[in-house]
């Protein structure tokens, strides 16, 4: 499996699409793309905020998050969100693509790493 480094001691694998999978729905490998950037900003966030990833910064029971310690922090935790549902939305469109062509390898499970 290939990964790509973000760190000396940190590494992602991120998913493509085959060349065949591509050559049917060439907006895969744009999708590809985007769903790397997601992961990326999400880690550049978490790692200028760690704050946000603590327990006492989630929601409560009522969905009422506390107040972070900067309007930064704030704004990079509602970033996170939206990262996080594009990515579904992304991993969603694969596997759906996945349905419609039988035996290409399109969803992330099948794919090849870069």
């Amino acid at each position: 499996m290939k990964s790509i480094y973000v760190a000396e001691q940190d590494s992602i694998a991120l998913p493509i699409p085959s060349s065949i999978a591509i050559d049917l729905a060439p907006e895969l490998a744009v999708l590809s793309l985007l769903d790397a950037t997601c992961v990326i900003a999400t880690r550049a966030l978490a790692c200028a905020h760690p704050e946000i990833g603590t327990v006492e910064h989630q929601p409560d029971a009522s969905g009422c998050a506390p107040a972070f310690p900067s309007a930064a922090a704030c704004t990079a935790s509602c970033i996170i969100s939206h990262l996080d549902a594009l990515r579904f939305g992304i991993t969603s469109y694969w596997h759906a693509m996945s349905r419609e062509l039988p035996g290409v390898a399109v969803a992330p499970d099948q794919q090849n790493t870069l």
